[in-house]
Formats: C-alpha cells, sequence, structure tokens
C-alpha cells in the first residue's frame, strides 16, 4: 500500500490588511498568475461588512486543479487531484515554486503583512475491504477489549491529534487526521491522513526566507510525523 497524496494547501495569513484600491490588487494578482491559473477569474461581490474569512477573488486553471483565494484575512493556495492519480513530489516541488513567485511580489508591492503561515497536506490509502476502512482505523489505534464494543460495526472513524512545539524557531501547531472518507463521486471509502502544520501568529511580518524555509520544510516533518503512526 502506498499513501496517495491528493491535496495540498499553503496559506498566508495577512492580519489587518487593507487594500487601498481593490481592483488593482485583483489586477496585479491575476496578472502574476496568469500563466498558471488561467481560468476566468471570479471576482466575489460582497458587501464591505462581508466576514473576512469569504473570498474577494478566486483564480484558478483550466481544469481547476490548482486554485487561489484571496480573502481579507489570508491567501489560500491549493492543488488538488483525483486520489486514483496522486500529485508527486515534482509537481508539489514545482507548486510551491510557483507559490512564491505569485505571492512574494504581491505581498511586498502592496505592503501586506504575513505573520503567519499553515501548510495542510492530505493523503489518503485503500485497504482491501473498503467495508471494513473504519474498523481499520478503531483497530489500529484502540485497544483489543473496545473493538467489538462501542467500535464494532463501525461505518466512519476518526482520530485527531494536536501537538505544540518548536520547528525551525516557531511555536506550532502540528495536527495529524485519521479518518475514513468517501470520495466523491465514487464513493470509494478509503483512510485519509491530514497533516496540518501552522504557527502561532508573529508580532512581527514574516521574512521571504522565513516563509520559503517554512513551507519548504513542513512536506519532511509531515512525513517524520506519520512514521509515528505506522500506517502502512
Amino acid at each position: 500500500m502506498d499513501l496517495n497524496l491528493f491535496r495540498y494547501q499553503i496559506s498566508f495569513f495577512t492580519p489587518n490588511v487593507v487594500y487601498g484600491n481593490m481592483q488593482k490588487a485583483f489586477r496585479r494578482l491575476t496578472k502574476l498568475c496568469e500563466k498558471t491559473l488561467n481560468a476566468k477569474p471570479a471576482v466575489i461581490p460582497l458587501p464591505d461588512d462581508a466576514p473576512k474569512e469569504f473570498p474577494r477573488l478566486v483564480l484558478k486553471t483550466e481544469s481547476g486543479d490548482k486554485q487561489l483565494s484571496l480573502k481579507l484575512d489570508r491567501i489560500d493556495f491549493v492543488f488538488s487531484s483525483k486520489f486514483e492519480n496522486p500529485i508527486s513530489e515534482i509537481e508539489v516541488k514545482r507548486f510551491k515554486r510557483d507559490v512564491f513567485q505569485w505571492v512574494l511580489p504581491f505581498i511586498s508591492e502592496f505592503k501586506i503583512s504575513v505573520n503567519r503561515l499553515g501548510v495542510v497536506i492530505q493523503k489518503g490509502f485503500e485497504i482491501k475491504d473498503e467495508e471494513l476502512s473504519a474498523e481499520y482505523v478503531a483497530k489500529k489505534y484502540c485497544q483489543k477489549k473496545y473493538h467489538k464494543q462501542p467500535f464494532g460495526n463501525t461505518r466512519s472513524f476518526e482520530l485527531h491529534c494536536l501537538k505544540n512545539y518548536n520547528f525551525l524557531g516557531f511555536k506550532i501547531n502540528s495536527w495529524v487526521r485519521i479518518q475514513t472518507l468517501n470520495l466523491f463521486p465514487s464513493n470509494k471509502l478509503i483512510i485519509g491522513v491530514t497533516n496540518d502544520l501552522n504557527h502561532i501568529p508573529l508580532n512581527r511580518d514574516l521574512s521571504e526566507r522565513e516563509i520559503k524555509d517554512f513551507v519548504n520544510k513542513a512536506n519532511k516533518e509531515a512525513d517524520a510525523i506519520l512514521e509515528h503512526y505506522k500506517l502502512l
């Protein structure tokens, strides 16, 4: 069995951002990304008092596998693929390179403060009898005396673990989620494994070097974390 990478997200948290000219910011970001995120831009018409977490601008590829969402409190970049056609390491490296080329000039030109980063990596794997996928997780991580009751004949099961520790000089939140996932539209049941690494907000702006260092090293840290779970 192999872990298939099917979703990869990089988030730049932008507290208290104020775009003096929102349309100018939209045009510049669209221009920076146009060679790859080449579908028609979606500018979301929202009232001034709409929640910060609602997207104001969405850019994506024609196929929809890569997407940028500009919000007032963060900028999210997502690379997704079908589970059966996993994202390769080379593709992740290219995606990170592209994200740096898009976002770093943008935050510099518009003097946007980035004080927090997040990387979310979602993988999964199949077992021979997918109907037993929930029980697989329960039996893997719960004591044997609980296998029949209360966890026997389970349709869905999740394990969540949050740790806080220092990583690259940052205090980070490290989430691991292992759960039964029902894929759409195939309804295939798999074991989904999510690493969510984000650090505590700083009271200063992150440097370009810090941004690249955190994003580039998050993958290796996530792999090291999953080694302890002995999934396969």
